[in-house]
């Protein structure tokens, strides 16, 4: 496993958890790059101000969530990662495949997630 690309999107991922908002904000300027383009099926954005303003929408929606990555594979500068989205009570209301690809800079420029709800 790659731990360079992989620690940068756990970092990302961090910021989708418990966080303050400025905490939110530094994850992300850490992990994603200030132009990075956001999209699932419910939205699709641009920039870290926007990407935090999603992530604190779903909070809202959900709150207490929390990521468990199954698999993680990285080339060229992409990746994808197999996960579960928990609830407070942990257990899984999604699970989850996202892309994403990396700058030169080693961020996130491009993140595209394909969740899908458990039944």
């Amino acid at each position: 496993m790659d731990h360079k690309h992989y620690d940068i999107w756990r970092t990302y991922q961090a910021a989708w958890e418990d966080v303050s908002s400025d905490e939110r904000r530094l994850l992300l300027h850490e992990s994603v790059a200030p132009d990075c383009t956001y999209s699932d099926p419910a939205v699709e954005c641009r920039g870290t101000d926007a990407i935090a303003a999603r992530i604190e929408r779903a909070r809202v929606e959900t709150p207490g969530i929390s990521f468990v990555n199954h698999e993680f594979r990285h080339h060229h500068q992409q990746c994808v990662a197999v996960w579960r989205r928990l609830t407070a009570s942990g257990e899984v209301d999604f699970v989850g495949t996202s892309f994403g690809r990396f700058g030169s800079d080693g961020r996130l420029v491009q993140i595209s997630g394909f969740p899908q709800p458990v039944q």
